[in-house]
């Protein structure tokens, strides 16, 4: 079936538009020349660059960054078109990013050229380790993340020394992790030396140590691993509920710090799990307070990683079953 009302006004409108005077910027636009126009150039609404309406050579458009929001804006711009803030104004030093620096909007605590919460926070201890020591730093920190983790990572940078966040969180995740090891070690030891009897009992004593000081050794390693895997996971849950504010960096810095609740570890029987419990709980408030966020979100993130473990871990464990019986049943 034919339409030739469509048609037909298509293609006036299309003539119409081929009539106008008009010139292509640079980056694309098309822009249309006002009748009775006698300037030398137009300035194009996209790029903001001169483009000149006699066919001759384009002049690129000086532009600047914003320093209240950081965007893109012509350099002869008398206040920014974006956050509407005139540069006429002094800038004030209480209107500066304590971390960076740089120009922040007085209603705004959110710096978007460090990208963190500017207000109010500072270094970690463990960042400040070389004017206080280091072991008066590891103390502070460990003591803030444990009594008061909403307070301590709402006082530090999100985004910080990367280096830094990492040795600490390696460091005291392998000291506590090996101490309690080699505590359950001993116990194990205490306990099965009274009735083990027998060559295969101490073959079996020395191959439970040996496994021990291997793992105790590669803890490092595990631990590095397991940082950056779990603080993906859970960032990648932040992007998935919108709670994502300073990016990854105070997502990872969240999860190294959370490190110093392994000290619980070393507990006998019971220490693992009430470390494990204690963690998901500082990482929640750690995650609200580093990204700013509400506490359902910061919970998915977290939750969400173990659901997936424990599904995966399903999975395996039916597998694993069902290898199992059919190899007994053939």
């Amino acid at each position: 079936m034919q339409y030739p009302f469509f048609r037909v006004k298509n293609k006036s409108v299309r003539l119409h538009w081929e009539a106008m005077d008009s010139i292509t910027c640079n980056c694309g636009a098309r822009l249309a020349i006002p009748d009775g126009f006698t300037g030398p150039s137009i300035r194009c609404p996209a790029c903001s660059a001169n483009v000149p309406v006699d066919g001759g050579e384009q002049v690129p458009a000086s532009t600047r960054s914003c320093p209240f929001c950081a965007e893109t804006i012509p350099s002869d711009a008398k206040a920014c078109p974006i956050c509407k803030t005139p540069f006429d104004e002094p800038a004030s030093p209480e209107g500066t990013c304590p971390r960076c620096g740089e120009q922040m909007l007085p209603e705004h605590t959110f710096c978007v050229h460090c990208q963190s919460e500017g207000e109010g926070t500072g270094p970690s201890p463990w960042e400040r380790r070389g004017e206080i020591g280091m072991v008066q730093a590891i103390v502070d920190t460990t003591k803030g993340v444990m009594l008061q983790p909403k307070t301590f990572f709402q006082s530090i940078h999100p985004t910080g020394d990367h280096g830094a966040s990492l040795g600490y969180g390696v460091l005291v995740g392998s000291v506590w992790g090996i101490l309690s090891q080699l505590i359950g070690l001993g116990i194990n030891l205490t306990l099965f030396a009274s009735v083990a009897q027998g060559r295969e009992n101490m073959l079996g004593i020395g191959t439970n140590v040996g496994v021990t000081l291997l793992f105790a050794l590669a803890m490092p390693l595990f631990i590095t691993i397991g940082m950056y895997i779990g603080s993906g996971l859970m960032h990648l849950g932040l992007l998935m509920c919108g709670g994502n504010r300073n990016g990854f960096e105070a997502t990872f810095r969240t999860v190294c710090y959370s490190q110093s609740v392994q000290i619980l570890a070393v507990v006998p029987i019971v220490g693992g799990a009430i470390a494990g419990l204690w963690m998901i709980i500082v990482e929640i408030l750690g995650l609200m307070s580093m990204h700013r966020t509400s506490g359902g979100k910061a919970a998915f993130a977290v939750l969400w990683v173990l659901l997936l473990c424990c599904g995966l871990g399903l999975i395996i464990a039916v597998v694993a079953g069902i290898a199992i019986v059919g190899s007994h049943s053939s």
